[in-house]
């Protein structure tokens, strides 16, 4: 099937607008199994790659706003892993760990630990060349 039919199957079937579904398939021509989802005027396409969940955003215009991935602990950057297990007192298990790049300007991480059978979720960031900030997502305060 050609990208156009394919798009053109997505807008049939999904509703989803012309403009948005070939930026996706434009953007990512080897996604295969692609779930949509609609929220407001906004486009979430998902699906995944070597086992990853990888959801990308659009606003109706088409433009991409966000591309949110799972990655493992091993591909989060140096020291951030660290960070938590330090925070935690040691021994969590890294649950989820997901990149998030807005377009910003810098990639920003929301992990999920488990510590003693209870759910800690944190956003990790820091902008080009600024310190490390660490948010406790549950309780919404900077711990680091």
């Amino acid at each position: 099937m050609s990208m156009a039919a394919s798009a053109e199957k997505l807008v049939v079937e999904n509703n989803i607008p012309q403009n948005v579904a070939f930026r996706f398939h434009y953007q990512f021509p080897g996604a295969q199994e692609v779930t949509w989802q609609k929220n407001d005027n906004n486009y979430t396409a998902i699906y995944f790659e070597s086992g990853k969940k990888i959801s990308v955003y659009y606003a109706s215009n088409g433009d991409c706003v966000e591309i949110d991935r799972e990655i493992t602990t091993h591909q989060l950057p140096a020291g951030y892993k660290d960070m938590i297990v330090k925070h935690l007192d040691g021994n969590v298990q890294f649950d989820n760990v997901t990149a998030i790049d807005d377009f910003s300007g810098s990639p920003y991480y929301v992990i999920e630990v488990i510590k003693n059978n209870k759910k800690y979720t944190y956003e990790l960031s820091a902008a080009q060349g600024e310190d490390v900030i660490l948010c406790d997502l549950r309780q919404g305060t900077v711990v680091w």
